[in-house]
């Protein structure tokens, strides 16, 4: 159960992935700013971290990726920040931020500020509101609870009401992997598995589980936990009241849905019908409604009742073990090497949490029980509370229920003291409890350490000697590692130096975080505009992070370089002469103006969301504050602070903190604690040359002489007002029709302008002063022919990364940082799309982002740096694609599903076709698609209707691109995609790799949104639209409103998917162990009459077969024998409230109402009215006949492809035909 560790590794895994070009690259387009991270220190948060989302902090991270081979399609959009809130570091590391330097004491050649030592703010430049006695506290969230029971529990409450009558709590056992013993490897993972298999109080894993039902709770998503290096953390997330009618998941929404490797339901076991076992707890004299007590007695008899049998513990070892084997792929592998590497002088490269193979087979119950009883007592843990709460009663809860359990460990051990002393003090003084990782490097500077970082009496120090590196073949030593791999196909190095931990707690630390985000944003800005300027920028990445690690115990400075193999000189001559000209030369004035524009402009956002944030994320951030030491605030006090510092900062001193900052690359040389982790690809012919010497001779070329920076000027607007108005007086655009939805309950308004533009809107506060902004074009890839392939999805690639409005694309990218927009563009196979999330407590927000909206759509910028930069990433992702076993069956599975005028439409572009392209061709299809009659806006957000439809009309009314040739017919035509039908099965040729793995991909045709397949070729054709040929289906809602019956085959096939991908997992994996992971999706189209299913899953090596005819027989049963009512309201009953709650979000409004205004699509208003109320309407008979009429032809039409890697080279594809 470390899913939420290895799913945050997974994140990073993907970002080192585009570093290392191992896998497709992840879409960035346009101005995207998103962290991509470098190589090193993404893989070493792959093992240790457990952080989701985006949190802005004490790490900073600047990292520029080229743009990739598409766009993204997804509305994560692509401007986002890079910087991590100086105003709340985070311990961990994410998708934005990685290790960092120290600022510290001195220590070997590294410069570093103590906390403890230096004023917040300099009196000559601050305020007398900000000048203090260092080291003057941050101020501490006014809402935060806290306090410590006798017995030494820790507890932090945070109330809040997003959402509405739910509680989240964590208990955190400072008990990790560093705490193992040389034979213990993987026992504190094994334990937080244990713990879910039967306490004294709830005897047996399915006592537990129907708890968990009486509670309204499913496994997975409310009831899991991870283990780091340091930590054990198990998570609960319940209603206040109530059952199982208020289960929240994370079950998918449109036929997508994943399995994790938590403990599932077991789907076979009768329902739960009484509350004796859990209402009737000794002590326990509450409602029985009342959820919040038995939530914690469940934790308390978890953390300190756990029976750990010695049956369940055999039985758990499998699916500990498939995790193992799961994990071991070239990322993983790549991330032990960079933690023995940069970390050999601690015991970290020493006690991955995952463990050893050989020692997790032969753990006995007693083992368990022993660090059980050693690490698992009130004085070394925290609890955290976060959700719809009263605070004074939850601490009177807590005291009840945790203070009876005596301090001590239960082995008699001394353990940590409960810390009288430390009652009356806010978290962020609390001692760290834990185990102390001694980096043995940084020794000389332990005295040093900031005043906030205190150690409890008791603690475990957790030290090993540094291992002492022999000169090996290659030229590797102490602070020199080149890692080579066959399927690693880029170069990418990384210099990271060590530090001192250190914390954000004081005005110091907030004023010299600022000073690093904007030295980041700034680095992050020149990479960008070199990137843009060029048509081949060398590079692939260039980025800093500056991150400190609780879990590590270490901060961390790394500058990351990486390119494919021929130009692995020149693009680190490049990387390294960014470094050296802002060490030498510093910021200029624009830049810093640029900067502290985007830093405060975000931080105003994020004081107006700052009751928008739901209790998971405050949960989160809490936890990660108290872990580091760092102080938990209130997003307006962060971002006062932080406006009154930013407006008093000079170039000067921006410059001197930027010169301390890179001293470590710049000084790699000569600078011990500076190490070079160096990826390369196996025996690659352009790394011949390639050797230590060469490598330390293109650093001291890179280093020597950098030139001055030159600035970038940035307008304040970029659309010319006076043409607009121009326009306006000449076109008299309008509104022609308007249709509220009043009946409907939506509250979505329906336009159509003068010049053919369909709009629908919907307001919504749930993210105030936010709104986000789809613009559709029905198309795509269903334009290219065999003589066009690949024009559409240039397009969108060249129409955000060209610029627009005459402006160079470095231009457009810096203003939209500037000024909150953020956009994306996507091509799929029936639509082309824009998307931009516009951040409004900006004056002139609406103004902005419409103006900058119509020059993409009037005046965008195709020109050939941007097309040449595309085919580049065509050719990148080419060349990783044989190295991908999961990308090979993929594109094998559906070349043999679709036919052959049809697959290259879902395929990556070939190097040939993209070498192909031409501009004014490329041009020329977009143009067809982005005609006003073409075109479709949708827009959810919180904005003022009136001031949106004044801007409508004037922005998007005055467009003025009309088809150049009947385009609707053409798209109707083409709309189609060609099925070869009947079954096949085949595999691709085996990869080398060190480690054997498998992976198979079993599907079939089926139906569209609309319940329509067509076009295959062996006859096969279904049509359920509107319900046709349906026996089954609700006349009503139980409101008494009509029900939308064009919904009804793709709303009974999402329930459908979670019940299948249920009831594969407990029965191939769970029970037989077949696979290691399998999961059930469908994958209808739109507009396409058509779609496909798919089971995926990976199967143990020597297993395929077995695997696929039970996976076969499993699906069959399923289809044509049904399922039961228990495994059917375990799937439904989460959809149904995670539909409930996704309602609030603007993405979802977004979804739904595209489409409203597209000729393709049968979507009306009916079709998204009353959504919840729809899913919940649906009964087990009737998802039971979707299931049969739907997919009975699945086992008629099967293909499966199947990927093999391994150390040994096996025969060549075979195919066979049913």
């Amino acid at each position: 159960m470390t899913e939420e560790l290895f799913s945050c590794a997974k994140r990073w895994i993907a970002c080192l992935l585009v570093m290392m070009h191992l896998t497709k690259a992840i879409p960035f387009t346009g101005n995207h700013l998103a962290f991509v991270g470098s190589f090193a220190c993404q893989v070493g948060a792959a093992w240790c971290f457990t952080t989701k989302g985006i949190k802005l902090g004490r790490s900073q991270s600047s990292v520029m990726q080229s743009e990739p081979t598409r766009p993204s399609s997804s509305l994560q959009m692509n401007q986002k920040f890079w910087f991590k809130n100086p105003l709340h570091r985070s311990n961990s590391m994410n998708v934005r931020s990685v290790l960092r330097p120290s600022d510290g004491a001195q220590t070997r050649g590294l410069t570093r500020r103590s906390s403890q030592v230096e004023p917040a703010i300099s009196s000559q430049a601050a305020p007398k509101n900000l000048q203090a006695e260092p080291p003057q506290l941050l101020p501490v969230h006014e809402k935060l609870s806290y306090g410590i029971l006798p017995n030494g529990l820790r507890y932090c409450i945070f109330p809040n009401k997003k959402p509405a009558g739910r509680f989240y709590v964590n208990l955190e056992v400072h008990a990790g992997s560093v705490d193992e013993e040389d034979d213990q490897q993987g026992i504190a993972h094994f334990v937080e598995h244990g713990l879910f298999l039967g306490t004294e109080r709830f005897k047996s894993q399915k006592a537990m589980k129907k708890l968990l039902r009486r509670l309204g709770m499913a496994y997975n998503a409310d009831a899991n936990a991870f283990t780091d290096f340091r930590s054990t953390v198990y998570t609960l997330s319940a209603p206040i009241k109530g059952r199982a009618e208020t289960m929240h998941s994370a079950a998918g929404l449109f036929g997508d849905s994943g399995v994790s490797t938590a403990p599932r339901e077991d789907l076979a076991e009768d329902d739960f019908t009484g509350d004796e076992e859990v209402s009737e707890i000794e002590g326990l004299h509450v409602p029985t409604d009342d959820n919040t007590q038995l939530v914690l007695e469940l934790l308390y008899q978890m953390g300190f009742k756990a029976l750990l049998k010695q049956e369940d513990i055999d039985k758990e070892r499998g699916a500990i073990l498939s995790e193992l084997k799961d994990r071991n792929s070239i990322s993983q592998r790549a991330a032990m090497e960079f933690y023995k590497f940069n970390h050999n002088d601690t015991i970290l490269p020493l006690r991955f949490p995952i463990g050893k193979e050989d020692q997790v087979k032969n753990f006995s119950s007693e083992d368990l029980r022993r660090f059980y009883k050693r690490h698992y007592y009130p004085a070394n843990m925290c609890l955290y509370v976060a959700g719809d709460v009263d605070p004074a009663d939850f601490e009177k809860k807590i005291a009840m229920v945790f203070g009876k359990e005596p301090g001590a460990p239960a082995d008699g051990s001394a353990g940590v003291e409960p810390g009288e002393e430390d009652r009356e003090v806010e978290p962020v003084l609390w001692p760290r409890r834990g185990a102390k990782i001694v980096h043995h490097d940084l020794l000389d500077t332990l005295d040093s350490l900031p005043a906030m970082i205190r150690s409890c009496s008791g603690v475990n120090v957790v030290s090993t000697p540094p291992s002492q590196r022999s000169e090996e073949s290659g030229g590797n030593s102490s602070k020199f590692h080149v890692l080579s791999h066959s399927l690693i196909t880029d170069f990418s190095v990384s210099f990271c130096a060590k530090g001192n931990l250190q914390t954000f707690a004081t005005l110091s630390d907030m004023r010299e975080s600022v000073l690093d985000s904007l030295v980041g944003m700034i680095l992050e800005f020149r990479v960008n505009e070199r990137r843009l300027r060029s048509n081949d920028p060398i590079f692939n990445g260039i980025g800093w992070t500056y991150s400190s690690s609780a879990r590590d115990g270490c901060s961390m400075n790394s500058f990351s370089i990486s390119s494919q193999p021929r130009h692995w000189k020149a693009a680190l001559e490049i990387g390294l002469a960014e470094a050296a000209r802002m060490a030498e030369h510093g910021v200029t004035d624009a830049e810093l103006s640029q900067a502290v524009t985007t830093l405060v402009n975000h931080f105003a956002q994020q004081a107006t969301l700052k009751d928008s944030l739901e209790s998971s994320v405050w949960m989160r951030r809490i936890m990660e504050c108290v872990q580091a030491g760092d102080q938990v605030m209130d997003a307006q006090k962060k971002f006062e602070i932080l406006a009154d510092i930013s407006s008093r900062l000079t170039p000067m001193e921006l410059s001197a903190r930027a010169k301390e900052l890179f001293q470590a690359v710049t000084s790699y040389v000569t600078n011990d604690m500076c190490k070079a982790f160096i990826c390369m690809p196996d025996k690659s012919p352009d790394m011949q040359d390639f050797s230590h010497d060469e490598f330390l001779k293109i650093v001291a070329q890179g280093l020597k002489d950098p030139n001055p920076p030159e600035s970038l000027q940035v307008p304040e607007r970029l659309l010319d007002e006076s043409h607009l108005n121009e326009l306006v007086a000449q076109l008299k655009p309008s509104i022609v029709s308007k249709h509220v939805d009043e009946e409907g309950g939506t509250g979505i308004v329906m336009l159509e302008l003068s010049n053919g533009i369909k709009v629908s809107y919907r307001t919504n506060d749930s993210r105030p002063k936010e709104f986000r902004v789809r613009i559709s074009a029905a198309g795509g890839r269903v334009l290219e022919d065999e003589q066009r392939q690949g024009q559409a999805v240039a397009a969108s690639a060249l129409w955000v990364n060209g610029g627009c409005g005459g402006y160079a694309a470095e231009v457009v990218s810096r203003f939209a940082s500037m000024w909150g927009l953020s956009y994306d563009a996507a091509c799929n196979s029936e639509e082309l799309h824009f998307d931009m999330l516009v951040q409004a407590t900006i004056d002139g927000a609406l103004e902005r982002a419409m103006g900058l909206v119509w020059m993409f759509l009037q005046r965008p910028n195709l020109d050939q740096k941007a097309l040449e930069r595309f085919k580049i990433r065509v050719r990148r992702a080419s060349q990783s694609l044989d190295k991908s076993v999961e990308r090979k069956t993929s594109k094998l599975f559906l070349n043999m599903m679709i036919s052959p005028d049809h697959a290259w439409r879902l395929q990556e572009l070939r190097p040939e076709i993209a070498d192909a392209l031409d501009v004014d061709d490329v041009r020329a299809i977009l143009f067809q698609q982005i005609a006003t009659q073409n075109l479709e806006m949708v827009i959810s957000g919180d904005f003022d209707p009136q001031e949106l439809e004044k801007a409508l009309v004037r922005y998007m009314g005055t467009l003025q691109r009309t088809e150049e040739k009947p385009l609707r017919e053409e798209i109707r035509e083409k709309l189609r995609l060609k099925f070869k039908g009947g079954s096949m099965q085949s595999n691709t040729e085996h990869l080398v790799d060190d480690t054997e793995r498998s992976y198979t991909i079993m599907g079939f045709p089926a139906v569209n949104r609309w319940g329509y397949l067509a076009d295959v070729d062996a006859g096969l054709s279904l049509d359920f639209r509107d319900g046709e040929g349906l026996a089954h289906l609700p006349d009503a809602l139980s409101s008494g409103r009509p029900y939308c019956k064009a919904m009804h085959v793709s709303r009974s096939l999402s329930v459908a998917c979670d019940v299948i991908s249920n009831r594969l997992f407990e029965e191939i994996r769970e029970r037989r162990g077949l696979v290691y992971g399998i999961s059930f999706r469908w994958r209808p189209y739109r507009l396409i009459p058509g779609g496909y299913c798919t089971i995926d899953f990976m199967p143990k090596a020597h297993m395929i077969e077995e695997s696929i005819a039970a996976v076969k027989e499993c699906f069959h049963r399923l289809v044509s024998e049904g399922f039961s009512l228990d495994e059917f309201e375990a799937a439904k009953s989460p959809l149904v409230t995670k539909v409930k709650e996704t309602e609030k979000q603007n993405v979802f409004w977004v979804q739904l109402m595209e489409d409203l205004g597209n000729p393709f699509s049968p979507k009306s208003l009916h079709c998204i009215q009353d959504v919840s109320a729809h899913y919940d309407a649906l009964t087990k008979e009737q998802v039971e006949e979707v299931v049969r009429r739907c997919l009975s032809h699945g086992m008629e039409h099967m293909i499966i492809a199947t990927g093999t890697s391994g150390p040994e080279q096996q025969g060549m594809p075979s195919m066979e035909q049913g």
